[in-house]
């Protein structure tokens, strides 16, 4: 600022020099607003650098948070799986969690829970070990009843007749 009243003359518009400035002071002031922008570039180049950092940071942590629940679901799908369990798991809050998991893998927490349950369902049933009920047990339905209600809402129809539908297309390819 000193620079800047020793080059120019303090109230005139456009600036114009100071017939009595101070030696230098002109180069002075330029070369303090060269290095007042420096700066500024700078730090927004910083800024960004660091955002990016920050970015890359938190998708590696809502990705490792995902794989942790993808897990935890896999290892306990012959238990009533409830949304306050998954939460507690990565510490997270129901909001945040059904929100993160939502973006990385387009379903809701609860609604992959449902689905994976049905493709395990699905896979005993073709591979003939288990008869229905075991089934729902095994995936840690309570009831034969609320299982098939919830396999024919996800798959169109009951287990029973799925099952018939998958002896019948092998039975044709023989």
């Amino acid at each position: 600022m000193n620079e800047g009243m020793n080059a120019f003359q303090i109230n005139s518009f456009p600036l114009l020099s100071n017939k009595q400035q101070v030696y230098g002071s002109e180069q002075l002031f330029k070369i303090c607003l060269q290095q007042l922008l420096l700066t500024l570039i700078r730090n927004s180049a910083g800024n960004r650098e660091r955002q990016s950092l920050i970015t890359i940071t938190r998708e590696n942590q809502t990705a490792d948070m995902v794989n942790q629940l993808i897990q935890y679901i896999e290892q306990h799908l012959s238990e009533k799986i409830t949304l306050d369990e998954l939460c507690a798991h990565i510490n997270l809050g129901k909001t945040q969690t059904n929100i993160m998991f939502k973006r990385a893998t387009g379903l809701e927490l609860i609604a992959y829970v449902n689905k994976t349950k049905i493709e395990h369902a699905k896979k005993y049933i073709r591979e003939e070990t288990y008869n229905i009920s075991e089934v729902a047990n095994l995936l840690g339905y309570s009831s034969i009843h609320y299982f098939s209600r919830h396999f024919k809402k996800e798959t169109g129809m009951t287990p029973s007749d799925y099952a018939k539908t998958i002896k019948a297309r092998y039975e044709k390819m023989e």
